[in-house]
């Protein structure tokens, strides 16, 4: 699995460097729960969005990200879906999105929602850091609940 996340990341950073879009790398920890089943634990995530300008405040685009749960036995995950970004307010970066999530220790391959809250400053240079609240709900054989702090830096 770890190939297929390098083959992609690398795909997306060669699709950058042909067009004017934003490339955002990210990482980030978080706590995650689930409903119904009291299972718990610290989750870890890292990947990247491809971007594309909708207009001066909207972005549209892909993400892939790496999910990790040490805690919770089989259930990493590799994050593929359609994210939609707006900021607002010079900085306040909000953005959301569907995902797939491709379970490679399971036959299970489930769905789920992303949100992402923080800030990401317009003035500067090409690099931009940013730093935001990460939810995510992921619908499996219990609906998995990951809260996280995502830090990354947006070209």
């Amino acid at each position: 699995m770890n190939k297929r996340f390098v083959f992609i990341f690398v795909g997306f950073v060669l699709c950058h460097t042909l067009t004017a879009a934003t490339f955002r790398p990210h990482s980030g920890i978080g706590y995650t729960t689930s409903y119904g089943k009291g299972l718990h634990g610290i989750a870890y995530h890292f990947g990247g969005r491809f971007l594309l300008e909708a207009s001066s405040t909207k972005k549209y685009g892909l993400e892939i990200t790496y999910i990790k749960h040490p805690a919770l036995e089989n259930k990493n995950y590799l994050a593929l879906g359609i994210i939609l970004e707006q900021i607002k307010f010079n900085g306040f970066n909000m953005s959301i999105g569907t995902i797939g999530y491709i379970n490679a220790r399971e036959k299970s391959n489930p769905f789920g929602l992303v949100t992402n809250l923080g800030w990401e400053p317009q003035t500067g240079g090409r690099f931009k850091p940013f730093v935001t609240y990460r939810s995510e709900w992921i619908f499996d054989h219990v609906i998995l609940g990951i809260n996280s702090i995502s830090i990354g830096i947006s070209f």
